[in-house]
């Protein structure tokens, strides 16, 4: 939730996106945005998607709860998968048709509201919200429900919740710093004190050689490597930057890009691990090779409501782990060509896959890999305390 920093507001009073004083029972009046979208419409007039996003900008800001000192708003991002997601599972347990049309349609939403909405809004965390949720969601359907039916064993749940712990070990250290080289509010600080390297030089340097290249951050006002990044959401400059993870909200770089990888590995084994022991008690399995058990009939899942979300929940953890699995094949391909996403991107995709042995960074495949999981951090990185 946010709070907007007022005086003299009683709890149903809030400043609108217009910096106007306002109130709560006001939600449904004066909306100068619909009235335009309307109007256009009438009048057969064209539409683009600034109108619309403003528009859904005004709704989101009046969506409040009355509050000591001003109403503050809800973040809907937020609090919306938190209730969407287990909605959407139950949706999908309902029968097998159900779960094939959910199935379908899910990715296509997700998507679309990805190219749609985070482009106007990138720091949304409605992803993250997502994530976390989902996880939340199915390791309480696994123990509560799952284990429910006496035939997961104790050492198999074990191993379950020490590859999750162990995934969020790793996920505890991608969340530390990425690897920031630059910040614009280090820049203002060390204009009120002393001169940096770059001062004296100022807007001149960006006229130059360098700023024409792409060397030069107009954001933070330093002189980038050829393998740094700046992150439009974290507003920093990032070592070796790889891309800004909209599931976890965290920048990828040069100083969390190994705990990125192995919390990937470790959060595949968790989740497909989970998937198996809950697909192979819901549905009958079958001995494979004396050794794999694996779920062989699963006809009678849609026979209760308790089976069908088990069921349902299983073929959710087999989809994120396979998704997963493609992400961390892409990371295995782009350290093999020591290579980042970004990098890849601008390369163009024709080269993302492919060994390209005259990369200017590259030092052949089994070198770059032993720089990657070997090589010592630089450890001259800023930190929040510096700004």
């Amino acid at each position: 939730m946010i709070r907007y920093e007022s005086e003299g507001f009683c709890c149903c009073e809030f400043l609108n996106t217009k910096n106007q004083k306002t109130h709560i029972m006001a939600v449904c009046c004066d909306c100068e945005e619909l009235d335009d979208i309307v109007d256009r419409c009438i009048c057969c007039k064209s539409q683009n998607v600034g109108r619309y996003m403003q528009f859904i900008d005004v709704c989101l800001d009046r969506v409040r709860i009355p509050w000591p000192g001003g109403a503050i708003k809800v973040n809907l991002a937020l609090i919306s998968p938190i209730i969407l997601i287990p909605l959407t599972i139950l949706l999908a347990a309902q029968g097998l048709m159900t779960t094939i049309v959910v199935g379908a349609l899910v990715p296509i939403l997700g998507i679309l509201f990805y190219v749609v909405f985070l482009k106007h809004h990138p720091e949304s965390n409605f992803f993250s919200s997502c994530f976390w949720t989902t996880c939340g969601f199915l390791i309480w359907m696994f123990e509560y429900m799952v284990m429910a039916y006496r035939e997961v064993l104790f050492s198999e749940n074990f191993a379950l919740l020490l590859l999750i712990a162990v995934a969020l070990y790793f996920y505890s250290r991608v969340k530390g710093n990425p690897g920031i080289l630059g910040h614009p509010k280090q820049r203002q600080i060390k204009h009120k004190g002393e001169a940096t390297p770059k001062e004296g030089i100022g807007e001149d340097f960006q006229t130059s050689e360098n700023a024409s290249s792409g060397m030069w951050c107009n954001i933070c006002k330093i002189e980038k490597g050829q393998r740094v990044g700046h992150c439009r959401i974290c507003n920093v400059c990032i070592d070796e930057r790889d891309h800004h993870c909209v599931w976890i909200n965290q920048c990828i770089g040069a100083n969390n890009h190994r705990s990125f990888v192995l919390c990937l590995f470790f959060f595949i084994l968790a989740v497909s691990y989970g998937a198996h022991l809950t697909l192979t008690t819901v549905c009958i399995p079958e001995m494979y090779f004396d050794y794999f058990l694996l779920p062989a009939d699963c006809e009678y899942v849609y026979s209760d409501t308790h089976n069908s979300m088990c069921f349902v929940s299983g073929l959710l953890a087999v989809a994120i782990a396979i998704l997963a699995g493609i992400l961390l094949l892409q990371q295995i391909f782009l350290i093999s060509q020591n290579r980042t996403w970004l990098e890849a991107r601008h390369a163009g995709l024709a080269r993302c896959w492919l060994f390209n042995a005259k990369s200017i960074s590259s030092y052949g495949c089994w070198r770059n890999c032993w720089n990657f999981w070997f090589r010592a951090s630089s450890g001259n990185y800023i930190t929040n305390m510096d700004v």
